[in-house]
């Protein structure tokens, strides 16, 4: 066990998800040093979650060029990110690197703490093959769950951005896409979905559209019935994570989204088919998963409208929702 750690980095490259599931390692780190400065090497939109909101105490962006010479064997490595790695008490690297080429780039730079992930055949979910390499420092943990520490700024920006919503009624934050269309519901079964729920009037419904969404989001857009949704579209994330949590369900897919919502403590529902949810899924009791087995479609409206039914129906009554 390391007696003295005042400066960390975290090295994660990967999209929304892989970050969020990764939350758990960091808050294992964060528990034992709490006084130490915690950097992240990744994206910046992500580590925004993270940053001044308990986890990280800075980011730097992964995508500098200087970095690629640390995938080349023996390459000539740029000094000012030699200087930058070896000031670090320890390093933790959850980079893709099967040949070992960046871990032994990394020894190069005289950091006195190295910890790189190899993944573990059996271990799920995926947050505990991600505090599996911190057992070398005496961590360890048995709640995989991931959450996350908004501000009072994140909060009163989503209590802004919902004002307008009927507060005697729960509301509903849906996304209908995710980083990749074979894990996505048929399109028309969301149309289905929010046509069922919009016309029994009980709920108000807030879209979520990224980037990869907006072909869906306009298709589902185009036939909402009545007035137009409150649509989320591109918002920054910390702002994005403050309005799910203010919102009494979630329905979305195996995706980054998902992991927020479920972060941000909202109860959500997540429907899986190619991958596998004891994976992939988020952890916690306030989520629940529907599974076909690969096949998305088999997953039909009604089993859905179920769902979010019990759900609603099992939660104790939202600040917003009270008259």
């Amino acid at each position: 066990m390391l007696a003295i750690v005042d400066s960390i980095l975290f090295i994660r490259g990967g999209a929304l998800g892989d970050f969020i599931v990764t939350l758990p390692a960091l808050r294992l780190v964060r528990e034992k040093w709490p006084q130490a400065h915690i950097e992240l090497l990744g994206y910046p939109r992500h580590a925004a979650l993270g940053v001044n909101r308990y986890y990280l105490n800075a980011v730097r962006s992964v995508d500098t060029g200087p970095l690629a010479g640390f995938f080349i064997p023996n390459a000539v490595l740029d000094p000012e990110l030699v200087d930058y790695f070896g000031d670090f008490d320890l390093v933790v690297s959850y980079f893709y690197d099967p040949d070992q080429i960046f871990f032994q780039n990394l020894k190069r730079c005289n950091m006195p703490n190295l910890i790189t992930f190899s993944p573990v055949a059996g271990l799920a979910p995926a947050a505990k093959h991600f505090c599996a390499p911190l057992s070398e420092l005496g961590l360890g943990t048995d709640d995989y769950s991931s959450r996350l520490h908004l501000s009072a700024e994140d909060k009163a920006w989503a209590v802004e951005f919902l004002k307008e919503l009927d507060p005697s009624r729960p509301t509903v934050a849906i996304h209908p896409g995710s980083g990749s269309e074979k894990k996505n519901w048929p399109i028309d079964r969301w149309v289905e979905l929010c046509q069922r729920r919009v016309t029994a009037g009980k709920e108000n419904f807030v879209v979520v559209s990224g980037e990869a969404d907006d072909e869906r989001t306009q298709y589902l857009l185009a036939r909402w019935p009545g007035k137009s949704p409150l649509v989320a579209r591109h918002l920054q994330l910390p702002h994005l994570a403050a309005v799910l949590a203010a919102c009494r369900l979630f329905v979305g897919h195996d995706s980054g989204v998902t992991h927020l919502s479920a972060a941000a403590g909202c109860p959500s529902i997540a429907l899986f088919g190619p991958t596998d949810p004891a994976m992939w899924a988020p952890v916690g009791s306030h989520v629940r998963v529907l599974e076909r087995y690969g096949d998305m479609a088999a997953i039909s409206v009604d089993e859905v409208c179920t769902a979010m039914d019990q759900t609603l129906g099992a939660l104790p009554l939202h600040p917003r929702s009270r008259k």
